[in-house]
């Protein structure tokens, strides 16, 4: 009889259907073991859709789902699901970052690695206690994540969500070295624009925070009549540095004046032969003739000829004027003596 999967099968659903359940358990982790291995997808079956049921406790369920999960790993994405809806988001988590750290693991749900890192991260910025809880090591998961995005663009998101899970931690000085990286890192404009809006959001954010700590403070010290705060109450300066406004302020307006040539950083990054992207960045510096001239120094040593896109000759050209409209005409005439050295694709180049 003990080989007999039908009987099993229809004593272990007998069971199940009776909410007996420290006896349907029992009954199914027997039929695992006296049944062969061809045999266990049906056992499984039972076992799993069993387990759903509302009335069988959390730990139960889960306990079985880990099981299953050795038996058959395509079953990862249900058990996350599974995770996140009883309340479990570390331990989800971190299944999901062993699905993306497997290589070969194919998503029954169709769904791209793309995807399920974005899921990944929403679920660690969401839950940041419960993923250290679980012994995940998110700066090195999350950035590993980025690295496998490379050039194809969907890293911003991850940046973005490495700098809210140290926000979410307090962690605000790591935040804003996350994004500078990232700002410094990104290789698309989409990108460039989900990390810098996020950055900008979360020193407003600051700012907000302080504003209105502000006044609370002002409050306390106007109900004590002016003569303090009590014991143990808040006050502005014992928060050091951090609560400094006019220190976030000038931050935030640093970051924005910063914008249009982080900007011109990331065109740059996706392609140096741009050309008309270097000349419109010389033109970001307009009054500030030290950062043209290294501006103009650092395209014509970038931009190879071959694969230049736009007039390089114009480049050069421009270089050159440059110099004389600011009555330097040594090196105007240096720059135009090395531009016709330049092996240009088309003589067009040589003539500008």
């Amino acid at each position: 009889m003990h080989k007999m999967p039908r009987i099993w099968l229809h004593y272990a659903q007998l069971l199940a259907s009776s909410r007996r359940v420290t006896r349907a358990r029992r009954v199914c982790d027997r039929a695992l073991m006296s049944l062969p291995a061809t045999q266990h997808e049906r056992v499984w079956e039972v076992y799993i859709r069993f387990v759903g049921q509302k009335h069988v406790p959390t730990d139960t369920a889960l306990r079985v789902w880990r099981r299953y999960v050795r038996f058959d790993p395509a079953a990862a994405e249900d058990f996350v699901e599974l995770l996140e809806r009883r309340g479990r988001p570390g331990e989800a988590a971190a299944q999901l970052a062993r699905c993306l750290d497997t290589d070969k693991f194919m998503s029954v749900r169709n769904r791209s690695r793309h995807e399920m890192w974005g899921q990944l991260t929403d679920l660690i910025t969401a839950h940041p206690a419960e993923a250290k809880e679980a012994g995940l090591k998110v700066d090195a998961i999350l950035r590993s994540g980025i690295a496998t995005h490379g050039d194809k663009g969907g890293a911003g998101r991850l940046w973005a969500g490495l700098a809210d899970y140290y926000i979410r931690s307090a962690a605000f000085d790591r935040a804003r070295d996350v994004f500078e990286e990232a700002l410094a890192g990104v290789r698309t404009v989409a990108d460039f624009s989900l990390v810098f809006d996020a950055y900008a959001q979360f020193e407003e954010s600051m700012i907000t925070a302080l504003l209105e700590a502000q006044g609370e403070d002002g409050a306390a010290a106007g109900a004590n009549g002016g003569g303090g705060v009590g014991e143990g109450e808040w006050r502005l300066e014992n928060y050091g540095p951090e609560l400094d406004l006019d220190l976030h302020m000038a931050r935030l307006e640093s970051l924005m004046d910063r914008r249009p040539e982080l900007l011109s950083d990331v065109r740059l990054r996706q392609n140096p032969n741009n050309v008309h992207e270097w000349r419109k960045r010389v033109k970001l510096f307009e009054g500030d003739g030290a950062r043209q001239v290294r501006t103009y120094t650092q395209a014509v040593k970038t931009v190879e000829p071959a694969k230049a896109v736009g007039q390089l000759g114009a480049l050069w050209a421009e270089f050159a004027k440059f110099y004389e409209a600011h009555g330097d005409a040594t090196n105007a005439r240096v720059v135009l003596k090395k531009a016709t050295q330049v092996k240009y694709r088309t003589v067009d180049g040589l003539a500008t």
